[in-house]
């Protein structure tokens, strides 16, 4: 929880503080412009009069988005969230086995906390059973050096959510990276480039959700029910093993021994009837 309140702290403070001084700009601006109309009104620069006054309240409207953005970051943040899912997500972030890749990205076993850092930097939170690809795209220097790795993520929904880390951190992306692969192996983390460009067409969205669905009804297979399907499967052998022993059981039983049929029949008219004895007759 801890973690979970910086990186609240640290959103409230960055809105904040872009909010603030996009709004002091653009008041500014338009103080500038309103005092020159005032003062010294040229007929001439009507029209720049007027689209200085329209871009400034477009940039104060962008200022205020970044004010109401930062005290309402839960508010976002759990957009389409059920109480029982904040609640789980909460007491999964005080589990052992939960994972902190800094403040760029959480992993608990049914959530991923993400860092989106953009011209809007935000903080999403993602479903792991609705995650449909991850990929993993490292970024090096001439010498080698890794300083930047991006880890991208898409939902059923085809929205792409990419968490960029640059310096030294960039290190530990690729470990979170694998474990997000590993807590959802069925997601797609082959090809990035053939991915994104199938992503455009109709008709590969509905193959790569029916590839998604069937590595998901695969790997949702438990260890119990591929014992009982083992156990189940030998039941029926065996099953079969026993009804096939007693058709045969049954079958020996019916007819009868040899013994019986030499005793039936005298020994001359078995030799009568066994055609190389008539052919021994005739010579």
């Amino acid at each position: 929880m801890e973690k979970y309140s910086l990186v609240k702290l640290r959103s409230y403070v960055v809105h904040l503080v872009i909010g603030a001084a996009v709004l002091i700009f653009g008041g500014s601006v338009l103080y500038s412009i309103l005092s020159e109309m005032i003062q010294i009104y040229d007929p001439a620069s009507k029209y720049a009069y007027i689209c200085g006054i329209i871009s400034c309240a477009l940039i104060l409207i962008i200022g205020l988005y970044f004010l109401v953005k930062a005290f309402n970051f839960e508010n976002q943040l759990f957009k389409g969230v059920s109480l029982e899912e904040r609640a789980e997500f909460f007491q999964e972030l005080e589990e052992d086995r939960t994972l902190f890749f800094d403040r760029y990205m959480f992993v608990t076993r049914h959530f991923i906390l993400v860092y989106i850092k953009s011209w809007n930097p935000s903080v999403k939170l993602l479903r792991i059973d609705d995650l449909i690809a991850c990929f993993g795209k490292p970024y090096y220097a001439s010498s080698d050096e890794l300083v930047q790795y991006d880890v991208i993520l898409c939902d059923k929904r085809f929205h792409v959510y990419r968490c960029i880390v640059k310096g030294k951190a960039a290190g530990m992306m690729e470990e979170g990276w694998r474990a997000v692969c590993s807590m959802a192996p069925w997601v797609i983390h082959d090809d990035y480039e053939e991915f994104f460009s199938g992503i455009t067409q109709r008709s590969k969205k509905k193959s790569y959700l029916k590839v998604v669905e069937h590595r998901k009804a695969v790997t949702e297979v438990s260890e119990d029910t591929i014992q009982d399907m083992v156990v189940s499967a030998a039941d029926v052998i065996r099953s079969f093993n026993e009804k096939k022993q007693e058709a045969a059981a049954d079958e020996a039983a019916q007819k009868p021994p040899a013994e019986e049929i030499t005793q039936k029949l005298p020994k001359e008219e078995i030799t009568q009837k066994l055609p190389w004895t008539k052919r021994r007759k005739k010579r």
